[in-house]
């Protein structure tokens, strides 16, 4: 019993000291106009702290993107980043690995507001189209560039 009570008061102790150095490196807010002598004045600027899952690297958007009928995209679309394959990719690029995977390009699409999209691949990733119900965006990788095609 007399254990069990020292481990209990042991516990206490640690987690009062463990508060209390936890306070000691509280954030306090930055107040732009503080007078001297206040708690704002001796807070140590905050560094950014990396995400759980690794930075976020945005990809440039590819340049030769050609967008056909554009007037019959969905009048409240928004713009929306996709990957697709690397038209300027040559496929004898690796001879030794000709099973290398084909580098990927980011683009940009307008697509309609709701999040109900259908996906369909054809050609190894070549041809896609965003079903959206009345409205689809064909996205087609040519030779050298790339062509985004809008349906209503």
């Amino acid at each position: 019993m007399k254990n069990l009570l020292t481990m209990l008061m042991l516990g206490i102790v640690a987690t009062f000291a463990s508060s209390a150095m936890a306070n000691e490196y509280a954030f306090t807010p930055y107040a732009p106009g503080a007078e001297a002598g206040s708690v704002f004045n001796h807070v140590a600027p905050l560094e950014p702290t990396p995400a759980v899952a690794g930075p976020v690297v945005a990809a440039p958007l590819f340049h030769n993107v050609k967008y056909k009928d554009q007037d019959e995209m969905h009048p409240c679309a928004q713009p929306k980043v996709i990957m697709v394959n690397d038209p300027c990719w040559d496929k004898c690029h690796d001879r030794c690995n000709p099973c290398a995977c084909r580098p990927k390009v980011a683009i940009q699409i307008c697509v309609p507001p709701c999040a109900c999209e259908e996906v369909k691949c054809k050609k190894d990733g070549d041809r896609l189209t965003y079903d959206y119900g009345k409205y689809e965006v064909d996205v087609r990788v040519k030779d050298g560039y790339i062509e985004v095609d809008y349906q209503d």
